[in-house]
């Protein structure tokens, strides 16, 4: 009889620690859920973030841009080309590309030139080419439309002060440059 009461107090408790096993496993699933999800939302802004780094030209660079391009007919205009920028600021450069004749595919370089410190000796291509962001890809435009570009330089928390030159330029489907280079100016202080 003692052996039959504590079988069905055994079996009591077993039934006990079944439902505290399970309600345990229960909570640490909804945790583990949880945390995975808000990790899944957290990459995929970081990701869409860095996939979509929204480029806005202001209205007064986006009016001389057209300017240049169609009243006064140049090819390639990057007008508003200087900045003065502290470490961590960054500045958006509008380039505007017109064909004037059969369509074409187009492609832009931006290319680091000189770094002038504002001590010593200037050097020929510094190693500022990840300071640079703009669509790298080819573009076709037709018989006398025009695009604008635009051309981020972010300078990083540790860029050293100076005067950054980057060459800009255009060249057609063929490798032939379109238009003249173009310069961008960027005063690190």
């Amino acid at each position: 009889m003692k052996t039959e009461n504590r079988a069905r107090k055994n079996f009591g408790q077993n039934k006990k620690g079944a439902i505290e096993i399970s309600a345990n496993m229960l909570v640490v699933l909804i945790i583990a859920l949880v945390i995975f999800a808000g990790g899944i939302t957290l990459l995929y802004k970081f990701i869409s973030t860095a996939e979509t780094v929204k480029m806005d030209l202001d209205a007064r660079t986006e009016a001389e841009i057209q300017r240049l391009l169609l009243e006064e007919g140049k090819q390639v205009a990057l007008p508003l080309n200087k900045a003065e920028l502290k470490r961590g600021e960054q500045k958006v450069f509008g380039l505007g590309v017109l064909n004037t004749a059969a369509p074409e595919t187009f492609i832009v370089l931006v290319n680091p030139a000189v770094y002038i410190p504002l001590q010593g000796e200037e050097e020929e291509n510094p190693l500022i080419g990840s300071w640079v962001l703009y669509d790298e890809e080819p573009f076709l435009l037709g018989e006398q439309e025009a695009k604008d570009i635009p051309i981020r330089v972010a300078v990083p928390k540790d860029g050293a002060s100076g005067t950054y030159l980057f060459d800009v330029s255009v060249q057609k489907s063929d490798g032939i440059r379109y238009g003249p280079i173009q310069k961008i100016q960027v005063d690190v202080k």
